[in-house]
């Protein structure tokens, strides 16, 4: 992921509070099924 993706998270993040699972990473502008399919391995939400 580059840093217009990391934004995005992180505007997200700011406008709807934490994620609660990884598969909410897909409602980021910018992430799709496959996105989320490439960084799902290495993704962590939580605390």
């Amino acid at each position: 992921m580059g840093p217009a993706i990391a934004q995005a998270i992180v505007e997200w993040r700011a406008a709807n509070g934490p994620f609660a699972s990884v598969d909410e990473l897909e409602d980021v502008p910018g992430i799709g099924p496959s996105t989320l399919e490439k960084i799902r391995d290495s993704a962590q939400v939580g605390p």
